[in-house]
């Protein structure tokens, strides 16, 4: 009986000793919880606070794609603010740009945004009306301009567009190859040209800045144009009696034409 009773009073003491340590963790949690909230509402606060409001946009990269038109693309304002802004949404406005290949937008803490734009490679512009279309690497109208001088590309004859309207494609197959192929022989070499006619299927046609008139054939663009490169000093001033004709790369030939041809 004695240690029936030893063993409640002992039970007794034990609990008598553990309620307050409960009552001490249970008041160490609840501060816990109570910072950590504080913490959470305190920097929720701050983010959506004046601090962090659009107060402006950095463009980078855009050449031909004016600032105005991609801010407008991404439909945002100042006062916005930026961390309440999807970037990838952003991303994708912009993209709908046709002159626009890739973007990276990006936030420059705290008020501004960072957009960075790779455009699209354009290989020579059409002349529409009164107009003159890009067209890009596949071979498709992705904007218009009436600005020729600023772009320092050939005029690309030999082909019509149909509904003269940005989207779309105008070249494709082995016309679009070609074009590919001689704007990037003439790049190599940094040869300017004036222009480029596509309008015989089995010959490609190039005009340089002074005028002289090349045939090119349809094959081995990079060897035929480092032979221009070679002869062109030759036939300064002659530009108006023929053309040059390198269709046969192993037999290069200046045709002479008489005025009722040419």
């Amino acid at each position: 009986m004695a240690r029936i009773q030893q063993r409640r009073m002992k039970r007794q003491r034990i609990q008598t000793t553990n309620k307050p340590n409960q009552l001490s963790k249970l008041k160490r949690s609840l501060l816990k919880f109570f910072i950590l909230f504080l913490l959470i509402w305190t920097s929720v606060t701050f983010l959506r606070s004046d601090f962090f409001h659009l107060a402006g946009i950095e463009i980078s990269g855009n050449s031909r794609t004016s600032d105005a038109e991609i801010i407008t693309a991404m439909a945002v304002q100042n006062g916005q603010n930026i961390w309440q802004m999807s970037m990838s949404q952003l991303e994708e406005k912009i993209l709908t740009i046709p002159r626009v290949e890739k973007v990276k937008v990006s936030r420059n803490l705290p008020k501004t945004l960072r957009v960075e734009i790779l455009e699209k490679k354009v290989l020579a512009l059409v002349p529409y009306q009164e107009y003159f279309f890009e067209v890009d690497m596949d071979g498709q109208l992705i904007a218009m301009t009436q600005e020729v001088q600023n772009y320092e590309l050939p005029i690309l004859t030999g082909i019509e567009p149909l509904s003269g309207s940005v989207g779309e494609i105008i070249l494709t197959g082995e016309a679009l190859v070609n074009l590919q192929q001689v704007s990037e022989a003439l790049t190599d070499q940094d040869i300017a040209i004036s222009e480029i006619n596509l309008q015989q299927p089995d010959n490609v046609i190039i005009v340089t800045m002074d005028g002289l008139v090349v045939w090119l054939g349809i094959d081995d663009y990079v060897e035929k144009v480092n032979i221009l490169k070679q002869i062109a000093d030759k036939l300064v001033g002659r530009q108006n009696e023929g053309y040059l004709d390198l269709r046969a790369a192993t037999a290069p030939a200046f045709h002479l034409i008489d005025s009722k041809e040419q």
